[in-house]
């Protein structure tokens, strides 16, 4: 009981408690309060940014992160905050994998023929070619195409029909018996980074068999996961770990800020959780919520960092100093402090991602609008809903 009020306590209050006391040490140290408090996070720093904003929505002014929390200014990245949900799809799509001797299994060399086929199909969607899937969602490569016929004979990385059955399983959403939607799939341009190797992070097990069914990892097979466990998972939700509360009219109310951003390429955390959540936001807050919160979706970008696409954004500590349009953070301050709405973020790729040279730029629009670009990548506007935003000063 001791441990699980531990738990409760690390998952529920942490960040609070801290911030709590980060605030008191500055005014002890300064001699006065702090001015502004910001917090960024992604992914379980994601998911505990969005617990704070609304559990503590007084904390923090704003927020960047890959989940929200109890700021007025907040950033937050990908964030992990459908955990008990996540865990059993990652379970569930590994078990496609799991087993090399099957026929559908998948080797990894042809998990990269696929990816570089998925890529050379959908990559000059958007009109550039650039080796980066700018919107996933109108890809509509189909698995069947990675059929040996459709190769030459030499061609060894091509698909038999027991193998397209499995891929096309692994990109279908996990729906549970009676139609119950449990979580998203990975998207097209993922691939690259796939966490779908048949091998389990040691977490996901360990996770339903200790923290929700109370047993050894090894006495149960993680492919016995149903609904009906996913449900107990929820139900007791351990240490109040489940951050998806839609209703940020608190944190809103007191002029907190949000930017929210996402991978389209993330293949730890599938992409579309985000857009989940943004659209269960929008379906709760009857009015317009654009001057408090902004989710933007980056093209080829992994989990939090990296990838084929222009990913970086001075948001870790290990990149490198960009202008403002490409600065997250300044974007979220300028907000805050100034009530200027970033309409536009600027993403880079550095040559072998380490630089020294930019390898390219691309404009990123908040969702759920479109960047049109020209052929040479620059951005022509930003086409949100029925309005045209002009983006010719930027």
């Amino acid at each position: 009981m001791v441990l699980f009020f531990g738990f409760i306590l690390t998952i529920r209050r942490a960040v609070h408690l801290t911030t709590v006391l980060a605030k008191q040490i500055t005014r002890r140290f300064y001699g006065r309060s702090h001015r502004k408090a910001y917090y960024t996070g992604c992914s379980s720093g994601g998911k505990q940014g969005l617990r704070s904003i609304t559990s503590f929505p007084e904390d923090f002014d704003g927020m960047r992160t890959s989940c929200l929390s109890d700021f007025p200014g907040t950033l937050i990245g990908a964030p992990a905050y459908s955990w008990n949900h996540l865990n059993a799809y990652t379970l569930r799509v590994n078990m496609y994998q799991s087993d090399n001797s099957l026929p559908g299994y998948i080797p990894p060399e042809k998990v990269k023929f696929m990816a570089q086929q998925i890529i050379n199909a959908c990559d000059e969607l958007d009109g550039v070619k650039d080796g980066v899937i700018s919107n996933p969602r109108v890809c509509q490569f189909r698995p069947e195409s990675l059929l040996c016929k459709y190769y030459p004979k030499a061609t060894a990385e091509c698909f038999t029909p027991a193998q397209v059955v499995n891929l096309a399983n692994i990109f279908r959403d996990y729906v549970e018996t009676n139609s119950t939607y449990i979580f998203p799939a990975f998207e097209r341009g993922s691939e690259w980074l796939w966490s779908v190797t048949g091998r389990n992070w040691t977490l996901q097990p360990l996770y339903y068999s200790n923290l929700i069914l109370n047993i050894s990892a090894e006495s149960r097979s993680p492919h016995s996961l149903n609904l009906s466990t996913i449900e107990l998972a929820d139900e007791i939700n351990p240490g109040d770990i489940i951050a998806n509360d839609p209703h940020l009219e608190l944190f809103f109310n007191r002029g907190g800020k949000v930017i929210h951003y996402h991978g389209w390429a993330d293949g730890l955390i599938p992409s579309r959780t985000s857009v989940d959540y943004y659209n269960r936001v929008e379906r709760t807050i009857p009015s317009d919520f654009s001057d408090s919160y902004r989710l933007f979706m980056i093209p080829g970008m992994g989990h939090c960092k990296s990838g084929p696409g222009p990913w970086v954004f001075n948001n870790n500590s290990d990149t490198f100093h960009l202008d403002p349009l490409a600065d997250m953070l300044k974007h979220l301050v300028d907000w805050v402090e100034n009530g200027n709405a970033p309409e536009v973020l600027l993403g880079t790729k550095y040559i072998n991602d380490t630089g020294p040279g930019v390898e390219f730029q691309r404009p990123i629009c908040p969702y759920p609008g479109r960047s049109d670009l020209d052929w040479k990548g620059r951005l022509e506007g930003c086409k949100h809903l029925e309005m045209q935003i002009d983006v010719s000063q930027l």
